[in-house]
């Protein structure tokens, strides 16, 4: 050790300088306390030997100057003195001496003060260094808490910047850790609370209108399971009433192997949604509106065909030229053919665009369904094209023995879309081709044209909703529409084109095998037995028509104009079968006559006829009483089977 002694008396300083040097120590001599002070501020000391009385400062006061200095490390001190008095030894202690000596002190003595200084200083130097690293380490968590605290405080400044919603939660609990007030805003309601994501949850519900169970909902599944959830679209219930559709995005944070939190992120895309809708519903309108140039040119043809050999009939009759019976049975033969064939296009109109998410799904012959876009989409191809210069040429190839599982309506339509498209990629005119085969377990349907080709950067967006090649003239919703419609029949679409070489897209359906034919129906037969039957019907040419019909048969027919006539006849008659159209004009219509005699006449056999029969579910009519359905224009047979299923047998 570096011992510093402090001894008025040299010959007692040299003594101890002597002894400590043989010991092994280093050792300066200061011969005042003033001089002692000095030498320990320049050089410092591990401990101090001091006599109690000296020139300058004394002992005690010399330990308490050293035990004020400041940043130095502790030194051991060791009062000599030659009276050992207590008040003396309690004074020094207060001072902050460790130890006394009385003179005259031999070397043992002193050795074992030694290396109880050696001992102590050893004890204060770890101590030192403990506290040294103790400090350090509070600085360093302090440091560490301010940089967190400095992060988190950037981190809440970034997500508050944020368009969207941001909920960052605890795991496992979900408790929430962060939120900015986006959320607030776009749910109306303060997530802080403890149960807000447990609100939340209870107030959403998925598009089709299901509830989540509580380990469905996206928070809950990536702090569960780690999964990512991109996109998922939620329908949120505001404390208002009023509901939002939502985007839900969630993805866990890990630390090390664990999750210990998730984020959550929340867009609302109501607004988005409307105006997706409303694009939609214009397409629809405007494809809808190019349809309706092609029913008319159909209704038109049909038409002529009817009124031109009614006009040749009535003018013949009777002179010279009359027709043959075989001719004038041609000549009805054709206008009852042209009349239905026109109802049939109407027909197609109205079913034109319907959603049938809820709708079962028929076998369609795929070469009738072909056929049918060719002639829904002949103004297009063939009018209006024409019209314009660039002359179009439509063909259909496929084989009548082909049969898929779908929505004739949501099918025509899809298709109907793909021709447009085509006829869109044919400035200069061209061909398209309406393909089917049957490959392996599918059906694979292509609509090809020889127009100018699809870059392949566009290639990869054409499904894309909004995503348009046409200016101010495309939506960008009717290859996402055809999209979805495939897709919902778990079939897949393939797009085949180069830019000059035209282009195909390629359906692909799952088959539908062993397909039945339809029952044979017996044509004209009557009905079994005479039956009182009343029609009614405000168009008094079809009543009178009807009538004719089935007096023809052997029934005994009333017809009235109106629902309320119709009452008072039942009130007053007997009737077996009453036909009614829903339409009557003022007053009370079809389905309210139909209530009424159901309920005052329940064994009566209920039929209903309507211009707008195919849209009428039949078992909602069933279960108010009505038998059957006629859609307009109906051919008799259909009526006179309907006539007969009400007619109980004879005997």
């Amino acid at each position: 050790m570096k011992i510093l002694v402090a001894d008025d008396d040299r010959s007692i300083g040299l003594a101890l300088q002597m002894a400590l040097e043989d010991l092994g120590h280093e050792c300066v001599v200061a011969e005042d306390g003033r001089t002692a002070w000095s030498l320990y501020q320049e050089q410092g000391a591990d401990a101090i030997i001091s006599d109690w009385r000296m020139p300058g400062f004394q002992g005690p006061e010399l330990c308490r100057m050293v035990r004020a200095a400041e940043d130095r490390p502790y030194v051991y001190f060791l009062l000599l003195t030659v009276l050992n008095e207590p008040h003396r030894v309690l004074e020094g202690m207060e001072a902050g001496a460790d130890d006394f000596l009385t003179k005259p002190f031999t070397i043992d003595a002193l050795r074992a003060r030694l290396i109880a200084a050696e001992r102590v200083s050893i004890l204060h130097r770890d101590l030192s260094e403990h506290i040294a690293e103790t400090t350090r380490a509070a600085e360093e968590r302090g440091r560490l808490l301010a940089q967190l605290e400095h992060e988190h405080g950037r981190l809440q400044a970034v997500i508050q910047q944020m368009p969207a919603g941001v909920i960052i939660a605890a795991a496992p609990t979900g408790d929430i850790i962060m939120v900015n007030d986006q959320v607030g805003e776009i749910l109306q309601t303060d997530l802080r609370h403890p149960d807000g994501v447990v609100q939340l949850r209870l107030s959403a519900r998925r598009p089709d209108g299901t509830m989540y169970a509580a380990d469905e909902w996206p928070l809950t599944r990536s702090i569960s399971t780690g999964e990512v959830v991109n996109g998922e679209e939620i329908v949120n219930t505001r404390p208002d009433g009023t509901t939002s559709t939502l985007r839900v995005s969630s993805a866990p944070i890990y630390y090390g192997q664990h999750v210990e939190a998730a984020v959550v992120i929340l867009q609302d895309v109501t607004e988005e949604r409307r105006r997706q809708q409303e694009a939609t519903q214009s397409d629809k309108l405007r494809a809808l509106g190019q349809l309706a140039g092609g029913v008319a040119h159909d209704l038109n043809q049909y038409l002529t065909l009817v009124a031109g050999y009614a006009d040749i009939g009535l003018a013949t009759l009777g002179d010279d030229n009359s027709p043959s019976l075989t001719e004038l049975r041609d000549m009805l033969r054709i206008m009852s053919q042209a009349a239905y064939d026109g109802g049939e296009t109407v027909k197609r109109l109205l079913t034109f665009g319907r959603t049938d998410a809820e709708v079962a799904t028929e076998t369609i012959g795929v070469a009738t369904l072909l056929h049918e876009v060719a002639r829904l989409t002949t103004p297009r191809w063939r009018d209006a094209a024409q019209a314009q210069g660039r002359p179009i040429r439509l063909t259909v190839d496929a084989p009548p023995d082909i049969f898929i599982d779908g929505w004739p309506p949501s099918l025509r339509e899809a298709l109907t879309n793909l021709v447009f498209n085509a006829i869109d990629a044919l400035p200069d005119g061209g061909t398209i081709e309406l393909r089917a085969r049957a490959e392996a377990a599918s059906i694979v349907v292509d609509v090809v044209d020889s127009g100018t080709g699809i870059p392949r950067n566009v290639q990869q967006r054409i499904f894309e909703p909004f995503f348009t090649t046409k200016g101010a003239h495309g939506t960008g919703l009717g290859l996402p529409m055809v999209f979805g419609i495939i897709t919902r029949l778990r079939g897949d679409i393939e797009v085949l084109s180069a830019l000059g070489q035209g282009t195909t897209i390629r359906l692909r359906f799952p088959s539908t095998l062993d397909v039945a034919a339809p029952p044979a129906q017996a044509a004209g037969a009557a009905s079994p037995q005479s039956r009182q039957i009343l029609v009614v019907d405000d168009e008094p040419a079809i009543r009178h028509m009807v009538a004719r019909v089935l007096e023809y048969d052997g029934h005994v027919v009333s017809t009235v104009g109106s629902a309320e006539a119709a009452l008072e006849r039942l009130q007053s008659e007997t009737f077996d079968i009453l036909i009614s159209d829903i339409g009557l004009g003022a007053g009370m219509n079809g389905w309210q006559l139909i209530d009424h005699a159901h309920a005052a006449y329940p064994a009566m056999h209920l039929i209903l006829a309507s211009g707008w029969g195919a849209e009428i579910d039949s078992e909602a009519a069933a279960a108010r009483g009505v038998g059957g359905i006629l859609a307009k224009p109906y051919r008799f047979n259909e009526l006179k089977r309907l006539i007969a299923a009400g007619t109980p047998p004879a005997g």
